[in-house]
């Protein structure tokens, strides 16, 4: 993967998104000689993005797998309800 100083990044942009664009390869973009972002095309993106959302769907649904608690007796447990 490629890798780019920031202060490189900032002056070179266009050229950069033209590289992802036509290779389909993320640039690596550092400051201070650390990882600061990551230059990806856009379909690998929403690809992320789809992936990331399943995830948090998968962890919602087991969640609400879990066990039951009746809201009214919890915060009455917790001295919270009248």
């Amino acid at each position: 993967m490629k890798s780019v100083a920031l202060t490189e990044a900032k002056t070179q942009l266009s050229s950069l998104v033209d590289e992802v664009r036509a290779s389909g390869e993320p640039i690596e973009i550092r400051e201070r000689g650390e990882p600061a972002a990551y230059l990806v095309e856009v379909e690998t993106f929403k690809r992320l993005r789809e992936i990331e959302d399943s995830v948090r769907t998968e962890q919602l649904r087991r969640d609400l797998e879990g066990p039951k608690y009746d809201l009214e007796n919890v915060l009455a447990k917790l001295g919270l309800y009248p």
